[in-house]
């Protein structure tokens, strides 16, 4: 369920090709995109619920976080993430 569930939020590592969309959520997330290093190419804090986010096809790594996480941990673009298994 990931973040469709606002009572057990997990976040979500996975790849897809160039977007995402937020239909069925209801509450707003947010998402980082990676390179293949793991280097942070772009951001979108308070995705609302219903809206698609595209970004360049190259990247395909995303990470999608409950509301207000990159602004509290004070992510920004180039940022490198450490994922750790």
């Amino acid at each position: 369920m990931g973040l469709m569930d606002p009572e057990n939020p997990r976040s979500l590592l996975f790849k897809t090709r160039f977007g995402i969309h937020t239909f069925g959520l209801r509450e707003s997330i947010d998402v980082i995109v990676l390179n293949n290093k793991q280097k942070i190419v772009k951001l979108k804090s308070g995705l609302k619920p219903g809206q698609i986010f595209l970004w360049n096809p190259l990247f395909n790594i995303v990470v999608e976080l409950p509301k207000e996480t990159i602004n509290k941990s004070d992510t920004k673009v180039d940022d490198l993430l450490e994922i750790t298994w």
